[in-house]
């Protein structure tokens, strides 16, 4: 797939944004289920969701070799990820999420909490994380 360095990868994933980090999760969960998806559906049953930036960012991942994909039109099926992103993203994505809403106000988790995204793109792809 890529020929980058773990310690590149997690450069490259401490400075992503979390809407980068969340398409790339979306890409995980997708995998891991097995389940084709619209980056457009996905702006409709996820909070804080931007359907350009993700397409934007997600082709960006595609051409570094961080994802393969089948398409047809615009439904993705992940059929890769780099097995070092595998192994990294679920965990890292999580940790991020929970050490920025712990910043915030309890108002402000209640309404713009970056753990419940993880959770509306895991209920969105029925994923059941393992413990």
């Amino acid at each position: 797939m890529n020929k980058l360095t773990p310690d590149q990868i997690d450069y490259f994933l401490s400075r992503s944004s979390f809407s980068g980090l969340k398409i790339l999760y979306v890409s995980y969960c997708a995998y891991k289920t097995k389940k084709a998806f619209k980056i457009k559906d996905l702006n409709k049953v996820l909070s804080s969701f931007s359907d350009e930036y993700s397409y934007g960012f997600y082709i960006a991942c595609i051409s570094i070799g961080f994802i393969e994909h089948e398409s047809n039109k615009d439904i993705f099926n992940i059929t890769k990820i780099d097995s070092y992103l595998f192994e990294t993203i679920e965990s890292f994505i999580k940790n991020t999420a929970k050490e920025y809403d712990l910043t915030r106000d309890a108002d402000w988790v209640s309404k713009l909490s970056r753990s419940k995204d993880i959770q509306e793109i895991e209920n969105y792809f029925e994923y059941i994380p393992s413990k």
